[in-house]
């Protein structure tokens, strides 16, 4: 299964946009209760009410992540936001 912006909660990108710039497309995250976790164990992206809603569904019948890692990285701009600025990381 493939996350897609309907799968996360957006508003949370504000508090870990520091995190999410030091992730590779490739890097292996944790499966946490609310959301995935970076190699540090610390949250770099939430789960939205309906996808934990349809994760418990699953749980239910037996099934559960197994593993999870990044694909792609999008940056999103909330709506009224004047300016987003990203700091990407050397390599």
């Amino acid at each position: 299964m493939h996350l897609t912006h309907e799968h996360v909660y957006l508003g949370y990108f504000d508090f870990v946009q520091h995190r999410v710039n030091h992730l590779l497309s490739g890097e292996m995250l944790k499966i946490k209760e609310d959301g995935c976790a970076n190699s540090k164990g610390d949250l770099v992206l939430k789960f939205s009410k309906r996808f934990l809603e349809f994760k418990e569904a699953q749980a239910r019948r037996g099934y559960k992540l197994k593993s999870a890692k990044v694909n792609f990285i999008v940056y999103w701009l909330k709506e009224g936001a004047e300016k987003e600025e990203v700091d990407f990381c050397t390599l």
